[in-house]
């Protein structure tokens, strides 16, 4: 058997993993999914999933990591203008309500350091030596809270207000941060 067969199986095998999860968050709280509820819902075995992922919150750091990885994604097409991106991003929230609501609500700081280090292209830390946080640093991941809270209420009220309302909100969060 070619390398590039077990690797193309490999592939297939984590894309339907993830999208087996994906359909369990829109049906389930994510406290509730089971290694073997994912097993069932992606008509794998366990081996299977094994290969993978050791836990649910593996998987569920791989979601984050590719929303995150699309995120970024929609900040490089939107040629620097900020309407854009942020219209964008609610679109795909929206559309994906309750995976965002997952990804974000049960995110801890695995989210919000790879935010960080894929909008700022470096990990984020504190300056230990003055035991103090950089005031870069903490505008920044600031933001992404504010941001990511934001977008996290929207979804988690059904998207009621409008998508325009919420572009307004965060852009005026935007420039409260950057100023």
């Amino acid at each position: 058997m070619s390398m590039a067969k077990i690797d193309r199986r490999f592939i297939r095998s984590e894309e339907v993993i993830l999208k087996a999860f994906t359909n369990l968050l829109n049906k389930w709280d994510y406290s509730d999914i089971t290694i073997g509820d994912l097993v069932d819902e992606a008509d794998i075995n366990k081996s299977t999933f094994y290969l993978h992922y050791t836990s649910i919150d593996q998987v569920l750091n791989t979601l984050q990591d590719r929303l995150l990885s699309d995120v970024f994604e929609f900040y490089q097409t939107s040629d620097g203008v900020l309407e854009t991106f942020i219209s964008k991003l609610l679109e795909v929230a929206k559309k994906n309500r309750k995976v965002y609501r997952t990804v974000i609500y049960n995110s801890h700081q695995h989210f919000y350091e790879n935010a960080y280090s894929l909008f700022w292209g470096i990990t984020p830390k504190s300056n230990q030596k003055n035991k103090h946080i950089d005031s870069v640093y903490y505008k920044r991941f600031s933001l992404l809270h504010a941001l990511s809270n934001s977008v996290l209420l929207w979804c988690q009220d059904s998207c009621a207000a409008s998508k325009d309302e919420l572009q307004d909100l965060l852009i005026s969060q935007i420039s409260f941060f950057l100023d």
